[in-house]
């Protein structure tokens, strides 16, 4: 499961919460799928909540960038 993808661009975004992303055994859970999705030819984009709430002109700048394929 993940949050968001654009499957037509094999696409996804995931957005990191400290309370489920932060432990050692989260990263590295997340580090194992953000793998096996890039050999299904996803390209994985990590946000963390707080880049989402607290800057969020930098994080819909990466977005737009993603958009565009930049």
């Amino acid at each position: 499961r993940v949050d968001f993808v654009v499957r037509g661009r094999k696409v996804v975004l995931e957005v990191d919460s400290a309370l489920y992303h932060e432990a050692l055994i989260d990263q590295r859970a997340d580090a194992a799928r953000t793998t096996a999705l890039g050999k299904e030819g996803y390209e994985v984009h990590r946000f963390t909540d707080h880049q989402i709430f607290y800057e969020r002109r930098d994080s819909s700048n990466r977005l737009s960038a993603i958009r565009s394929g930049r």
